[in-house]
């Protein structure tokens, strides 16, 4: 449950609501693949960043379009997000920030110890948050997790299944 758990913790910080956009840079890991499915359970537009061949996972549980980061730059996009939300330790946040519409927010799961010094000087320089916390695992974000995967809005990805002998 932690890859659920850190992203429901890190989209309630981005405060995400229905007709955003958000762009999830490592989408194809536990976090990622947990706020692909939230961020569309809450009504989101959901563009991810991953190697294409987790494409076809991402598409099926949420996200609208997949950037493939070996392939192109996702950074020189013309296309402007409310929320950027990265998993990726040391994605860098000049360049997170600078694909946010104005009053954006960029969330980093994994900051840099430049990012958490920057944090709370990005808005009065830029109008965008940078938003870095530690993920604290409540007792309450544990049933809101239960309650979602319970009501099938999110769902565990099985990778293997092996008997009990294995």
């Amino acid at each position: 449950p932690l890859g659920g758990l850190n992203a429901l913790h890190f989209l309630r910080l981005a405060k995400l609501t229905a007709g955003e956009q958000i762009l999830i840079i490592g989408a194809g890991g536990s976090i990622g693949l947990f706020a692909v499915m939230m961020a569309k359970a809450l009504g989101a537009r959901v563009t991810v960043v991953d190697k294409g061949e987790k494409q076809e996972l991402l598409l099926a549980h949420g996200a609208d379009e997949t950037l493939d980061f070996t392939r192109e730059d996702y950074f020189s996009r013309a296309e402007r997000y409310d929320v950027v939300f990265s998993t990726v330790a040391r994605t860098p946040c000049a360049r997170a920030l600078a694909l946010l519409k104005p009053g954006g927010r960029y969330v980093a799961a994994n900051p840099t110890f430049f990012d958490l010094l920057r944090s709370p000087f990005t808005s009065l320089t830029t109008g965008k948050r940078l938003i870095v916390a530690l993920a604290l695992e409540k007792h309450e974000e544990l049933e809101t997790l239960s309650a979602l995967l319970e009501s099938r809005t999110i769902r565990p990805i099985v990778g293997h299944r092996f008997a009990m002998e294995q």
